[in-house]
Order: structure tokens, then C-alpha cells, then sequence
């Protein structure tokens, strides 16, 4: 009998070792639900303990920090005994999610953003671009933006990111962002200083990138704006042209002698005269005949030239 007393002493020793190894704090778990379970908190357990709802989970994304002296209290209160290895000790538990990277809200802004910015390539500067919004597991990943302001005259905006995109908004993380947004543009430039009624060349033309909100009104876009025309005042190398600095280039200088062609039908009559006021190529200009001392108005057609028709000729 005293043997089947020590046998039965030492079967209970036994059980109650096994309890104890079995009962063990957690260092870690990671979850995908919206409770921690004491199962996520201490291991060993039956599976009717380890599926009671202890606490609300961290949000997706974020670790919690459980002391062990909370965890022991509760598995207490559910018949478990936890030993603590020391008082400090913690369980880690962290919430799994799916992660949206910020950068994709760059393409979203630009969208919302170009048809008030422009033409041009659209930059955005954006402070926390790195960021990651964390959604539950069982939500799909995307992104949306409401809410979307821009300051034309400084490019500042602000937005609203919402995740997921087609959610209900109640059910739907935002996050305030802002920033600038900036349309670039090429712009045309003087390469050197011009001289007053100095003609622009090819050579003459550099470009430059800037933020369209900073181009003036009114300058020259394209090269073929520039080239072959000359500056009504002069300019300094660097500087964007006013399309009201520019004119065509005098052809015919005033007192300078021509040659007037008149034209009518089959008939070319080639007489020489003189000029009696500047002239651009296609402009109207006064001219004296030099034999007669007749003068017409005459279209000039090239350096020293000008046509008149024969009917301005015989009038005058």
C-alpha cells in the first residue's frame, strides 16, 4: 500500500511540474484580429484558455508592450498560474497588416494637381513621402485623396489620404498631408547682352527650367519667337524676353537709297528711289523717287528694297 501511495505522490508531482513548464509568459506573437486572446499572451495552455478575450489589439501595424505582472494577474482570474521570470518582464504582441507605401500618393496628386498647375512637369515636394499607412489584413491595400487645396500663387496644398479607397468613411484611416506642387517649364533665355536693335541669332538663345507661376506674362515661349528679331532696348545675358521688347529688324533705313519695283501684270518697272522712313521686311514705308521726287507708300521685300503697285505709282 505505501508503495502505491508513493507512486500516486509522485504521479502528482509530476502533473503539478508539468503545469508549471507548460504555463509560460510569451516573449512575442504577432495577430490579424481586433482582440488579443491569452493564448497570444502565455503558452500551455488548454484551447478553451487560450481563446478568452483579454484585451483590445494594437492598431495594424503597432507592437504593444504586456507587462507580465497584468498578464499573471489575468490568467489568475482563469485558474492559470504564470511564473514570472522577473517583475519586468513584458509580452510583445504586434498586430499584422497590409502597408500602403506613401510614394504611390505622389501619382495621385499630380493628377488632381495638373489641370490647376498647367503644363509642364508637375514636382511635388512632400514632407513624410516615406511614410506607410498599416490596414487591417483582411482590407485591400489602396488609397485615395479628398479634400485636395492648392495656393496657386505659392503652389502650397494640402489633402486628406484615406485608406482604404472605396471604404466607408467611417471605416477609413486619414491622414492630413501637405507640401508644394510645382509645373516646370522650359523657358527661353538670353545667352549674351544684346545691344539696343541688336538681332537675336540662334546662338543667342539658352534655356532654363522654372516654376511656370514665376514666368511673366507676356515673354517669349519658343525659339522661333526670338530668332531673327531685335531688341527694342538692351537686355542682360540670363534675362527672359518680353515679346513687347522685340521687333522685326530694319531692313531699310531712313534716307537710305532703294530699289522700288513696281508690278503690274507682265510689266516690272525697277526705279531707284530713296527712303524717307525706317522699315522692317513686310512693313509699309514712305519712298521718294529719286528722278521724279514722287513718293508712294511701298511694301519692303529684302534689304534696299521695295515694291509698290503701279496704281500707288501713277497716283503719285
Amino acid at each position: 500500500m505505501s508503495q502505491i501511495y508513493a507512486i500516486l505522490a509522485a504521479a502528482a508531482v509530476f502533473v503539478v511540474a508539468v503545469a508549471a513548464q507548460a504555463a509560460e509568459l510569451r516573449d512575442a506573437s504577432t495577430i490579424d484580429r481586433d482582440v488579443v486572446v491569452l493564448g497570444d499572451l502565455v503558452e500551455g495552455l488548454t484551447a478553451d484558455q487560450a481563446a478568452i478575450a483579454v484585451a483590445r489589439a494594437p492598431e495594424p501595424g503597432r507592437t504593444a508592450e504586456v507587462p507580465g505582472t497584468w498578464v499573471a494577474r489575468v490568467a489568475r482570474a482563469y485558474g492559470v498560474d504564470v511564473p514570472l521570470a522577473s517583475e519586468n518582464a513584458v509580452s510583445r504582441i504586434t498586430r499584422a497588416s497590409n502597408q500602403v507605401d506613401f510614394s504611390g500618393i505622389r501619382a495621385l496628386l499630380i493628377g488632381q494637381l495638373r489641370p490647376q498647375l498647367g503644363p509642364g512637369e508637375v514636382v511635388v515636394d512632400m514632407p513624410g513621402i516615406d511614410r506607410v499607412i498599416h490596414l487591417p489584413t483582411s482590407v485591400a491595400p489602396t488609397v485615395g485623396l479628398t479634400e485636395v487645396r492648392l495656393e496657386p500663387t505659392t503652389g502650397q496644398f494640402s489633402a486628406t489620404v484615406v485608406a482604404p479607397a472605396d471604404a466607408d468613411p467611417a471605416d477609413q484611416v486619414r491622414i492630413p498631408i501637405y507640401g508644394t506642387a510645382r509645373a516646370m517649364v522650359e523657358v527661353p533665355v538670353l545667352a549674351r547682352a544684346l545691344e539696343l536693335e541688336e538681332q537675336i541669332g540662334t546662338n543667342d538663345i539658352a534655356w532654363v527650367t522654372m516654376d511656370s507661376a514665376h514666368v511673366p506674362t507676356g515673354v517669349a515661349r519658343t525659339t522661333a519667337e526670338l530668332t531673327g528679331m531685335a531688341v527694342r532696348r538692351a537686355l542682360p545675358a540670363g534675362d527672359m524676353v518680353l515679346v513687347s521688347d522685340l521687333e522685326p529688324p530694319v531692313v531699310v533705313a531712313r534716307g537710305s537709297g532703294v530699289m522700288i519695283t513696281y508690278t503690274s501684270g507682265p510689266l516690272t518697272i525697277l526705279m531707284r528711289g530713296r527712303a524717307l522712313e525706317d522699315g522692317a521686311l513686310g512693313s509699309v514705308v514712305r519712298v521718294a523717287n529719286a528722278d521724279s521726287g514722287r513718293t508712294v507708300d511701298a511694301v519692303v521685300s529684302g534689304p534696299g528694297a521695295v515694291e509698290a503697285n503701279a496704281t500707288a505709282f501713277i497716283i503719285n
